[in-house]
C-alpha cells in the first residue's frame, strides 16, 4: 500500500507477525535442539557411568582379592593342616579368576601394548614372589619356620597390595577421564577399598607378633601409622558416604562396619595384643579367622557404595530417556502450534526490525561498521537504531581502551624481564627460563651451556671516566653479545658487571669455542668515548649434561667458581674446568665478596 506523498509507508502487519513467528519458530527449534542434545548426552553420560563402573567395580574386587588372601596365607604360615592349604589354594584360585577377568575388562589398558601393561606385570610378579615365600615357609615343619621369614612373606604380601591399589588408583583415573560426575564415588569407593586394606595390614602385623616375631622400631611405627591412617579413613568414610549417596543401604552399611569392625574385630586386636604382651598363647590361625569375618562388613561398605552409585546412574540414564521423549514431544507440540498460527495469521515480514536484529548480530559479532538504516523504519524502531549506534559507539570506544590496555600490559611485561640500562632480559626472568631450558635438555637429550661473563676491572672505568661511561660500556657489551651470539641462545644481565648467558648446544655447537669467540669480540671493541675505551671479560664456563643431577642454582654456583678461577689466573680468558681451581667455597662469605672485587 502507497501512503501520501512525504509520508513513509505504513508497516505491514501481516509481514511483521509473519517475521516474529517464524522468529519464535527458530527460537523454540534452537531451545527444544538444546535440550534434547542436553537429555541426549545425559543419558549416554549415564549409561557411560554405569558401564564404566562395572568395569570398575572388577578392578576393586580384584584388588580386594589380593588383599583378602594374605589371611589364608598367614594361616598357611603359622599352622599346619590340610584345611589351611586348601583354603589358601582356594582364595588363590579366587584371585587368578579375579586377575583374569581385570584383564579381559581392561585389556586395552593393561594388556600387552597397554599404556599399564607395566603396572599390571609388576602386580603379577609381586604376587609370584609373595607366593614362593609362602609356599616355602608353609612347607617347612612349623618349629622350622623363622619370625623373620614370615616377616618378609608378610612384606611381600604388602608390596603386592601396594601394586594392585597403585594399579586401581591409575585405572580410576581412566575411569574419571571418561565420565563426567564420578569423581567423589571413585573417591568413596576407593577410601572404602583403602580402609580394608589398612585393616588387613594391622591383621598382618598382629599375625607377625604372635608368630613370634619381634616387633622393631619400624614395624612399630608402622602399625602406628596404619592404625592412624585407618582412623582417618573411617571418620572420612563416616562422614561422606552417606551425606553424598543419601541411601539407607550405604547408612546401614557404614553402620555394619562400625559394629563389626571398629567396636568388634579392632577392639579383640587390641585385646590380643595386651594379652600376648603379657605373655598368654594365642593361635594366629584362631586370631586370623575371627578377625576377618570383621574385615567382611568393611568390604561389603566398598561394594555397597559401588552398587548404589550403579543404580544412581542407571536411574540418571532413565531419567534422562524418559526428559528426551518428554522434550520431543514438546517440541513436536509447539510445532503444530506454531504453524497452525502462522496458517491463521499469514505471512508478515518487517525489515526494519530484522534490520535492527542483523545489526545487534554484528554487533555481538565484533563487527563494528556503520550499517544503513531502513528509511521505512517506523520512529519507534528509529529509536531503536539510535540506541544501537549509540551501543555502536561505546563499543568502539571500549575497543579502543582495550586495544590500549593490552598495550601498556605488554609494555609493563616487557619492562618487568628486561634490564632497564642493557634491555637484555633480568635475573628474575632467566631464571624462570634457564628451568625451562634444562627440563628441555632433560627431554631431549642435548646439553646446555651456562656462561657468567665477567667484565674486567669495571671498577676503574667507572672510576676513571665516570658512571656515565661504565653505563656506555655495559650497553656496548650488551650489543656486542647480541651480535655475536645466536638467536637460540639466551642472554641476561646478572647484575652489575657480570652478564649471564645460557647457550643452546642442541646442533652439537662446541660451547668453549663460542665462549672464546664471545671473549675475543668483547677485548676487540672500541667503546666510543673520549678517549675510547677497551675492555676485557673473564668467563666462567659449565656445561650441564642431559640426567645431570645438578639444579640451577648448582650449575650456576660451577660456572661462578670457574669464573673466580679465569680471574685468579690473570682475566680476560675462559675457564671451563674445575683443574687447578680454588674452591671458591673454601673462602668464607666475608673474604670471597673481597676478593671477587679485588679480581675484578
Amino acid at each position: 500500500m502507497t501512503g501520501e506523498p512525504g509520508r513513509k509507508p505504513s508497516i505491514r502487519l501481516k509481514h511483521l507477525l509473519l517475521g516474529a513467528g517464524g522468529g519464535i519458530l527458530l527460537c523454540c527449534a534452537i531451545v527444544a535442539g538444546h535440550f534434547l542434545a542436553e537429555a541426549w548426552t545425559a543419558r549416554q553420560d549415564a549409561q557411560t557411568e554405569a558401564e564404566e563402573l562395572a568395569r570398575y567395580e572388577v578392578v576393586l574386587i580384584a584388588a580386594g582379592a589380593i588383599s583378602a588372601e594374605r589371611g589364608p596365607a598367614n594361616n598357611a604360615m603359622t599352622s599346619d593342616g590340610a584345611a589351611v592349604i586348601g583354603a589358601l589354594h582356594q582364595k588363590r584360585v579366587e584371585t587368578d579368576r579375579r586377575l583374569a577377568e581385570l584383564l579381559d575388562a581392561f585389556h586395552p589398558e593393561v594388556g600387552r601394548g597397554g599404556r599399564y601393561f607395566a603396572d599390571f606385570a609388576l602386580l603379577k610378579a609381586h604376587l609370584r614372589s609373595a607366593r614362593v615365600a609362602v609356599d616355602r615357609l608353609a612347607a617347612l615343619p612349623l618349629d622350622k619356620r623363622s619370625p623373620d621369614r614370615v616377616a618378609e612373606a608378610v612384606a611381600r604380601m604388602f608390596r603386592c597390595a601396594d601394586a594392585a591399589f597403585a594399579l586401581r588408583d591409575k585405572l580410576g583415573g581412566e575411569v574419571i577421564a571418561r565420565t563426567r560426575n564420578l569423581s567423589a564415588e571413585i573417591f568413596l569407593v576407593n577410601e572404602a577399598g583403602a580402609l580394608r586394606e589398612a585393616a588387613g595390614r594391622l591383621g598382618s602385623y598382629t599375625v607377625l607378633r604372635l608368630a613370634g616375631s619381634t616387633a622393631s622400631k619400624e614395624e612399630l611405627a608402622a602399625m602406628a601409622a596404619t592404625r592412624t591412617r585407618l582412623a582417618l579413613l573411617w571418620h572420612d568414610l563416616r562422614l561422606f558416604a552417606p551425606a553424598h549417596l543419601k541411601t539407607p543401604d550405604v547408612r546401614d552399611a557404614v553402620e555394619a562396619t562400625n559394629q563389626a569392625y571398629f567396636l568388634g574385630a579392632l577392639p579383640y586386636l587390641n585385646e590380643v595384643l595386651r594379652l600376648h604382651e603379657e605373655g598368654r598363647k594365642i593361635s594366629a590361625k584362631a586370631f586370623t579367622d575371627r578377625y576377618v569375618r570383621g574385615l567382611e562388613a568393611a568390604q561389603h561398605l566398598r561394594a555397597q557404595i559401588i552398587r548404589d552409585t550403579v543404580q544412581g546412574a542407571q536411574a540418571r540414564a532413565h531419567a534422562a530417556g524418559n526428559s528426551l521423549l518428554a522434550g520431543a514431544v514438546a517440541f513436536g507440540m509447539t510445532c503444530a502450534l506454531l504453524f497452525g498460527f502462522a496458517f491463521v495469521v499469514g505471512r508478515l515480514l518487517f525489515s526494519p526490525l530484522l534490520a535492527a536484529r542483523n545489526q545487534i548480530l554484528a554487533l555481538a559479532g565484533d563487527s563494528l561498521a556503520e550499517c544503513r538504516r531502513d528509511p521505512a523504519a517506523s520512529r519507534e524502531l528509529e529509536e531503536i537504531f539510535d540506541s544501537i549506534a549509540v551501543l555502536r559507539q561505546q563499543l568502539r570506544e571500549k575497543k579502543e581502551m582495550e586495544q590500549e590496555q593490552r598495550r601498556l600490559t605488554e609494555t609493563l611485561r616487557f619492562l618487568s624481564e628486561r634490564d632497564p640500562l642493557t634491555q637484555l632480559l633480568n635475573r628474575r626472568t632467566v631464571e624462570d627460563l634457564a628451568i625451562a631450558r634444562m627440563r628441555d635438555s632433560d627431554s631431549n637429550n642435548w646439553p646446555v651451556g651456562v656462561l657468567i661473563v665477567d667484565l674486567d676491572h669495571f671498577k676503574r672505568v667507572n672510576d676513571t671516566y665516570g658512571h656515565a661511561a661504565g653505563d656506555v660500556v655495559l650497553k656496548t657489551v650488551a650489543d656486542q653479545m647480541r651480535r655475536v651470539l645466536r638467536g637460540s641462545d639466551i642472554v641476561a644481565r646478572f647484575g652489575g658487571e657480570e652478564f649471564l648467558i645460557i647457550l643452546d648446544l642442541s646442533d652439537g655447537a662446541p660451547a668453549v669455542e663460542i665462549a672464546e669467540r664471545l671473549r675475543r669480540s668483547i677485548a676487540a671493541l672500541d667503546i666510543e668515548h673520549e678517549p675510547k675505551i677497551s675492555v676485557t671479560a673473564s668467563i666462567g664456563l659449565c656445561v650441564r649434561t642431559p640426567g645431570m643431577t645438578a639444579d640451577w642454582g648448582e650449575i650456576v654456583t660451577i660456572a661462578d667458581r670457574r669464573l673466580y678461577s679465569a680471574k685468579a689466573q690473570g682475566r680476560n680468558r675462559v675457564c671451563a674446568t674445575d683443574e687447578g681451581a680454588t674452591d671458591i667455597e673454601e673462602i668464607s662469605p666475608g673474604s670471597r665478596s673481597s676478593h671477587l672485587r679485588a679480581l675484578r
